[in-house]
């Protein structure tokens, strides 16, 4: 088990630039974390056999990274006339690939110390689709005067 960090207590330093942080206020990137906290506990608790931490803003340490790269995707892309360069659009289309894979299960967070089952693992699987196929083909005797 390991212990889970909270989000909004990272670092920007190397994420941003000194003059980008300077153009995005403290709040917008605090709600964003929190938002991409959100979003990286849903992906975890997918997967019925992961589990979370009891705190809702705690994220595995090995996420934070990756967390912190698609946030500064977004806030960058809401700033007027900033283009962000290939190299970080790439950084950030990685990221949330990676994502994916945690929410597929390909790819399994470590426990939390107070680790909590998630709503994944409560549910019940929901039946397949019942598809059964028509008794006739369609011809020309089904075509009713058309």
């Amino acid at each position: 088990m390991i212990d889970w960090v909270d989000i909004t207590t990272a670092s920007w330093e190397g994420i941003l630039r000194p003059e980008e942080l300077a153009q995005i206020e403290e709040t917008t990137l605090e709600q964003e974390l929190v938002k991409m906290a959100a979003e990286i506990r849903d992906m975890i608790g997918s997967h019925s056999p992961n589990t979370l931490s009891a705190d809702p803003l705690k994220i595995p340490p090995g996420f934070v990274g990756r967390a912190m790269i698609i946030v500064r995707n977004r806030v960058l892309t809401g700033i007027p006339d900033y283009a962000i360069d290939e190299d970080r659009r790439k950084q950030a289309e990685m990221a949330e690939k990676w994502l994916l894979g945690v929410a597929r299960g390909n790819i399994r967070p470590q426990q939390a110390t107070d680790a909590v089952p998630t709503a994944a693992a409560n549910k019940t699987p929901a039946p397949g689709p019942r598809i059964n196929a028509r008794d006739r083909r369609f011809g020309r005797d089904m075509q009713d005067g058309i």
